[in-house]
């Protein structure tokens, strides 16, 4: 409740959470306790979600028919996100492993057909179908071959090596990937990074072998700056956004270096700065 609260107040409007198939593995559903507890929140009504599924937790492909009639029911939630005159928008990130989870591209692409028939045949238009990749040709690979609508990222951190870069690199890596999308003439949801440093996963079992760069915290203004770069591009790049819309890494991947939730030592100072983005005074 009260992170509803503080989004919403900071002229958020949805957040994405992802979706894992409860069969994805032993205890899968347990990481499904964010858009769980939302939905069970009496507060709502104050923000919407969307649903970001992911190409390799979409469950055992036989019960994808069951698997559809249950995002559709998500889809039919009053707070669900729409887009473009009422379209439910949905992200999918590890979208290469979903030709590997459906045996082909051509399977893959009638399976995400068939969900958006039953979302159809269920009252909705026609979900707006979002590719979250790292390259440019993966996404346009993504619309041409498995019939998703748009670009974006789940996060673009640009970098190479192992070292730390200050923030305005991550800032370039982002608007670059914004232009690169543009350029191949198809629609683009822009990323904007709040931070990557993955440092304080490094030395876990899973991920003993994780290296790449990282980058400097940014100021609360730094973060406010680059979100309104999104906005202006949105605006002066209408056909090319045509959802109008930001997805922002990250609310809470705070062991990734990509947060907005308050914390102990900034307070909501980053969640202030989007509201006088989001949300001027007069």
């Amino acid at each position: 409740d009260q992170e509803i609260a503080f989004a919403a107040k900071a002229g958020l409007n949805y957040w994405a959470f992802c979706y894992y198939h409860p069969k994805s593995w032993t205890g899968a559903d347990h990481f499904n306790y964010g858009w769980q507890l939302y939905l069970s929140s009496k507060q709502k009504t104050k923000m919407n979600f969307c649903l970001l599924l992911q190409g390799m937790h979409l469950g055992p492909k036989a019960e994808w028919p069951e698997t559809e009639q249950a995002l559709v029911r998500l889809f039919h939630e009053p707070t669900y996100q729409k887009v473009l005159d009422g379209r439910p928008l949905v992200f999918m990130y590890y979208v290469s492993a979903l030709k590997d989870w459906a045996g082909s591209a051509a399977a893959a692409k009638q399976m995400l057909d068939d969900l958006r028939d039953q979302t159809r045949k269920a009252g909705l238009p026609n979900p707006y179908m979002v590719a979250q990749v790292y390259r440019t040709t993966d996404g346009v690979d993504a619309v041409d071959t498995l019939g998703f609508d748009a670009i974006s990222s789940y996060s673009l951190p640009g970098g190479s090596g192992d070292r730390g870069y200050p923030f305005q690199d991550l800032v370039k890596a982002n608007r670059e990937f914004w232009n690169a999308c543009k350029a191949t003439g198809k629609p683009v949801i822009p990323i904007v990074n709040t931070g990557w440093d993955n440092r304080p996963r490094r030395g876990k079992p899973e991920a003993a072998d994780l290296k790449g760069p990282w980058f400097t915290e940014p100021t609360p203004a730094e973060l406010g700056d680059h979100l309104r770069s999104a906005i202006d591009w949105n605006r002066a790049n209408a056909a090319a956004a045509p959802a109008n819309t930001v997805i922002i890494y990250a609310w809470n991947e705070s062991d990734e270096g990509g947060w907005l939730v308050p914390t102990l030592s900034e307070g909501a100072g980053r969640l202030d700065a989007i509201q006088k983005v989001l949300r001027p005074s007069p």
